[in-house]
């Protein structure tokens, strides 16, 4: 099995991505393709004292970062570790991309390069969260900022996909409320749309709080609201894992809050494309990178993210 990684992606990168690498081939049965400046990874990695025996490093050029135009990907920033490795999936070079960089770039890298499944209008970002039933998933938590009504009921169908082991998801909507004139415009239209498909186990609108009591499998989202609704959880999760260890205290809810934490999840999968892209956090740290490989890893083999007919299609 064979991982193609932006080395340069992530605000710690290429150190963080280099030891995550090398933790993960101690541990895992895998090839790793390292993209970047070749030169200045082998730079880091000899400081470091990083092998790279059982890394192959493709060279990049360039780096396309969080304050670069997205777009740019396939213009001023075609040569960027990003890009590249995009490149890389597409044409057949490893089973699974990983970035920890500028998502926005890699949601319109992945779209433009790899290409999305037939039917599929815009990607989305699966995270799973915990909750009192086991986990939820979190369907957009960050790919499509600006999603249409028919955004979110095509997201919903997704997720029938990503969670084989259910026979009917229960399936929720992101609201202020429980009542179906809640929200704007988007939300009561979703609402109506969800309501109204009999392909879909649809369970209303669902606030934060019921997500978490397990009052359903799949929570979606647009984008933004997604998004919010993810790094307030793991901010707030942060801070009392802070608070508590600084105070001397290792007790259970120390441990229910990290498992909210990011740099322990590795990362969420970017669905409705041609190939599997695997976003990892933009803080990531050794760790989260080592994290996020094992978890390419489980979607590869099909025990993680991943649903396929058995010919090569995943969502």
């Amino acid at each position: 099995m064979k991982v193609i990684i932006d080395a340069f992606g992530g605000d710690h990168a290429p150190a963080s991505v280099l030891e995550g690498c090398a933790l993960a081939i101690n541990e895992f049965d895998l090839d790793i393709i390292c993209v970047g400046d070749e030169e200045k990874v082998r730079k880091e990695a000899a400081e470091r004292h990083i092998s790279l025996e059982k890394m192959e490093v493709v060279h990049a050029t360039s780096v396309i970062s969080c304050n670069d135009p997205p777009t740019k990907i396939r213009s001023t920033h075609a040569n960027s570790s990003m890009a590249v490795g995009l490149q890389l999936l597409k044409d057949g070079a490893g089973d699974i991309f990983i970035s920890a960089g500028s998502t926005g770039a890699l949601v319109v890298g992945a779209v433009l390069i790899v290409g999305r499944l037939e039917g599929v209008k815009h990607p989305a970002i699966a995270t799973f969260l915990p909750s009192k039933s086991n986990c939820f998933l979190l369907l957009d938590s960050g790919a499509t900022i600006d999603c249409k009504a028919e955004t979110l009921e095509q997201f919903a169908v997704m997720s029938t996909k990503l969670m084989p082991h259910l026979k009917a998801p229960r399936i929720g909507l992101l609201n202020i409320g429980v009542e179906s004139i809640k929200g704007t415009g988007l939300q009561r239209r979703a609402f109506e749309l969800l309501a109204g498909n009999s392909t879909i186990n649809f369970v209303g609108n669902i606030e934060p709080g019921a997500a978490f009591a397990g009052m359903c499998d799949v929570l979606v989202a647009d984008g933004f609201n997604g998004n919010i609704f993810l790094k307030t959880i793991e901010a707030a999760s942060a801070f009392v894992v802070g608070e508590l260890e600084g105070a001397g205290l290792t007790n259970e809810l120390a441990v229910v809050a990290r498992a909210f934490d990011s740099s322990r999840a590795g990362g969420s999968l970017l669905v409705g494309l041609n190939k599997l892209v695997l976003k990892a956090h933009g803080s990531a740290n050794a760790q989260t990178i080592k994290g996020a490989i094992g978890q390419a890893l489980k979607v590869v083999k099909g025990q993680g993210l991943h649903a396929g007919s058995g010919n090569g299609d995943r969502v």
